[in-house]
């Protein structure tokens, strides 16, 4: 199999035009390269099958395709490993969701989650003495302020009449 050679059929070289006597050298010089290239792919390609019929493995170089890769998944796990270690020293990292407690106690009692600490009782002879304390309003202290543009919304309806 030859490789293919592509004609480059440009009118312009690094930004300036190609002189017409450039382009007549290149025409007659072209056989010649295009037999060079030819002839180094033949050879680059026996080479080839030369050291795989025999087994040859290559060594391992910074330039091999596998140390390349070892290198980048190094680096993807460096970089990965100072992103946690920055999230964690900012505060930002994902915590760990927070386990809300059941219905039911170690000891299998029903959990009182707004259990206070002091002890409150009230009896029917309490009742009976404490009911006007808590019917009547004169224990409450209470400032009224009403807003004005409500006032002034009421005064214009006619709800004050």
């Amino acid at each position: 199999m030859q490789p293919r050679l592509r004609r480059d059929r440009s009118h312009r070289y690094s930004g300036k035009p190609i002189a017409p006597q450039d382009k007549i050298q290149a025409a007659q010089e072209l056989p010649v390269w295009e037999q060079l290239v030819l002839k180094k792919a033949a050879e680059v390609a026996e080479d080839k099958r030369q050291k795989k019929e025999s087994g040859y493995v290559p060594p391992e170089t910074a330039h091999a395709p596998e140390t390349r890769l070892q290198m980048a998944r190094d680096l993807a796990a460096q970089k990965a490993e100072k992103e946690k270690n920055e999230k964690r020293r900012t505060g930002t990292e994902k915590k760990e969701a927070r386990e809300i407690p059941g219905a039911y106690t170690a000891r299998g009692d029903i959990r009182q989650c707004n259990e206070g600490t002091t002890f409150f009782e009230i009896s029917i002879e309490t009742k009976i003495n404490m009911l006007p304390n808590y019917a009547s309003n004169k224990c409450l202290h209470l400032d009224v302020e009403v807003d004005s543009r409500l006032q002034h919304d009421k005064l214009r309806s006619g709800a004050n009449k």
